[in-house]
């Protein structure tokens, strides 16, 4: 009975840990809680600005998520054909994903309402044109 005993109370101990609880996630470079608010959100998006360099600055980039999606960076509807901050043509996306993911994103989810995949195919799309006129309107 006491070995029952302890491997429940070293099997709580163990499911309960904060090290072991936090480890919900892949180690991105931006490694943000994007899911957490608006404020996150932001802080994704300048952090992939920083680090993927579309063109640009980062007021501008956030300035063309803000048009595309109405105001909500929180926006994961596609019902209308678009998804996401930079609002992704939901008809185009595998093809965008297939072609702008990396080796390296093998964790990155293949939906167009994901905000960080949304953001960084966006990014990618528009530093590979050099441009975002090409794709968005509100640039």
């Amino acid at each position: 009975m006491k070995r029952i005993a302890a491997i429940v109370a070293f099997g709580l101990v163990f499911a309960l840990s904060p090290g072991i609880a936090e480890a919900h996630h892949a180690n991105w470079p931006c490694d943000l809680h994007w899911w957490e608010g608006v404020w996150h959100r932001k802080q994704l998006i300048k952090c992939e600005e920083n680090r993927i360099d579309p063109p640009g600055t980062f007021q501008y980039v956030l300035g063309i998520a803000r048009c595309e999606s109405g105001e909500d960076l929180m926006d994961t509807y596609a019902g209308d054909g678009y998804a996401g901050p930079f609002q992704q043509a939901t008809r185009y996306w595998d093809t965008r994903f297939d072609y702008y993911k990396k080796p390296w994103d093998k964790h990155l989810v293949d939906k167009p309402g994901n905000f960080r995949a949304n953001v960084i195919i966006s990014f990618r799309m528009a530093k590979s044109k050099g441009t975002w006129q090409a794709d968005w309107a509100c640039a």
